[in-house]
C-alpha cells in the first residue's frame, strides 16, 4: 500500500506544471525571436541575404527551446530527489552529470541542426568544438537558474504545506481543548444539583425534583451527543443556555438570574457551538465565594451592518470580586476567545471590560451570518 502511494506521488511530479512553464516558454521563444533578429541583421549586413531570417529563426528556437528540457529534469529531480544533509553530496554528484549530459546534448544539437541549416562543415575534434564555446557558460548558468528556481519553489511549496499542517494540528487542539470544555462539567455544579435534589426529594418535592432530574438529563445528552457541531444557530445555542440557567436558577434563587434581550430575528445568527453556558458557568463557579455574592447575569445582541458583525453582551452584577483582567486569563474563557478567532478570523473575538460601576462585561463579536448565509439586518453606527 505504501509503495503503491509512493509510486503514485512519484508519478504525479512527472507533469510539468502549467503555471511554471508557460511562462519559461514564453520567455525562451521571446530570446530566440530577438537573437534571431540580431543574426539576420548581421548576416544581412555582411552577405546581403535577405532569405536567412528564417534559416536563423529555426536555429535559435531550437538552440533556446532546448532549455525546456534541463528544465523539466530538474523540476522532476527536486520533487523526487530534494536536497537533503545526509545526501547533499550524492545531490550534488546527480546534477552535475545531469548538466554534463544536458550540455553535451545541447552542443550536439546545435550543430546538427546548423549544419543541417547553413551548411557548414565543422574541423576540429568534437571536443574542442563543444569545450572551446562560449555557449558552454550559457548552460552551465542555465542549469544553475534551474537549479536555484526550482528549490525554491520546492522551498515555497514545503514552507506551504507546513503551514497548512500547522494549522490543521492547531484546529485540532482548539477541538481537543473545545470537547474539553463541553465535557468538563463543574463537579460543584453536578455535585451540589444532584444533592439538591436529594433535598427535594426528602421534603417530598418529588415533583420539583423531578423537574430538576429531567433538565439535568436534557443537559448532559445535549452535552454528550451534540459535541461534534461546530456552529449552531443562536436559538439553539440559547436553548441550551436556558436548560441550565433554569436548574441554577431553581437551586439558586434568587441568588442567581439570567435575563435576555435579544431582538427574535436575531435568534438565526450563527454562533459557535457552546460559548454562552462555558462562560456562565464560570462565572457561577469560578470562584470559591460565589455563595455569598448574588449573579444577574444580561444577555443583549446588536448588529452592526457597517462591520457586518453582531456583538453579544453578557452583562455581570455585581461584579467587585471578578476583575476584567482576571476573568479574562481563566483557561476557559481564553479557549473560547482563541476558537472564535480561529473560526472567524483576527477581526472577531471576546473582550472582557468593567466599568465604573463594577459591572463585568463580556462581549463576544461575530461576523453577521444566518444558516443559510443570509446576513442579517442591521443599524449603521
Amino acid at each position: 500500500m505504501k509503495q503503491r502511494q509512493k509510486n503514485r506521488f512519484a508519478a504525479s511530479h512527472l507533469f510539468p506544471n502549467t503555471n511554471i512553464f508557460i511562462p519559461l516558454v514564453l520567455v525562451l521563444t521571446m530570446f530566440s525571436l530577438l537573437a534571431s533578429l540580431q543574426s539576420y541583421f548581421i548576416l544581412s549586413a555582411e552577405t546581403a541575404y535577405y532569405r536567412s531570417f528564417f534559416p536563423a529563426l529555426i536555429s535559435k528556437t531550437v538552440y533556446y527551446l532546448y532549455f525546456l528540457l534541463p528544465a523539466y529534469i530538474v523540476s522532476v529531480l527536486a520533487a523526487v530527489y530534494p536536497v537533503k544533509r545526509k545526501t547533499f553530496i550524492r545531490w550534488i554528484l546527480l546534477h552535475s552529470i545531469v548538466a554534463a549530459v544536458s550540455f553535451v546534448l545541447h552542443q550536439s544539437l546545435s550543430i546538427a541542426v546548423d549544419t543541417l541549416l547553413w551548411g557548414k562543415e565543422y574541423s576540429g575534434a568534437f571536443v574542442y568544438l563543444l569545450f572551446n564555446n562560449p555557449s558552454f557558460w550559457i548552460d552551465v548558468l542555465g542549469y544553475g537558474i534551474f537549479v536555484a528556481g526550482f528549490l525554491l519553489i520546492d522551498f515555497q511549496r514545503q514552507h506551504r504545506e507546513n503551514e497548512i499542517r500547522y494549522s490543521e494540528i492547531e484546529a485540532d487542539l482548539v477541538k481537543v481543548q473545545l470537547n474539553e470544555v463541553r465535557n468538563r462539567i463543574h463537579p460543584q455544579f453536578l455535585f451540589q444539583t444532584l444533592e439538591f435534589i436529594g433535598e427535594l426529594l426528602k421534603e417530598g418535592r418529588n415533583k420539583d425534583a423531578n423537574r430538576i432530574l429531567s433538565l439535568l438529563s436534557d443537559f448532559l445528552r445535549i452535552t454528550v451527543y451534540e459535541v461534534d457541531k461546530d456552529e449552531v444557530s443562536l436559538a439553539d445555542e440559547l436553548k441550551f443556555l436556558d436548560i441550565y440557567a433554569a436548574i441554577e436558577t431553581i437551586r439558586l434563587a434568587p441568588k442567581f438570574s439570567i435575563e435576555k434581550d435579544i431582538p427574535a430575528p436575531m435568534m438565526a445568527q450563527i454562533v459557535p457551538n457552546s460559548i454562552l453556558q462555558p462562560i456562565i458557568e464560570e462565572i457561577v463557579y469560578g470562584k470559591p465565594d460565589y455563595p455569598a455574592v448574588n449573579r444577574r447575569i444580561l444577555l443583549t445582541a446588536e448588529v452592526y451592518s457597517e462591520k457586518k458583525e453582531i456583538s453579544i453582551h453578557a452583562k455581570i452584577e455585581p461584579a467587585e470580586k471578578i476583575s476584567a483582567e482576571e476573568f479574562s486569563s481563566r483557561e476557559v474563557v481564553a479557549i473560547i476567545a482563541k476558537r472564535i478567532e480561529y473560526l472567524y478570523g483576527s477581526g472577531f473575538g471576546m473582550t472582557c471590560t468593567a466599568d465604573r460601576m463594577g459591572e463585568l462585561k463580556v462581549t463576544m463579536t461575530l461576523p453577521r451570518r444566518e444558516k443559510n448565509g443570509t446576513p442579517l439586518p442591521g443599524k449603521e453606527h
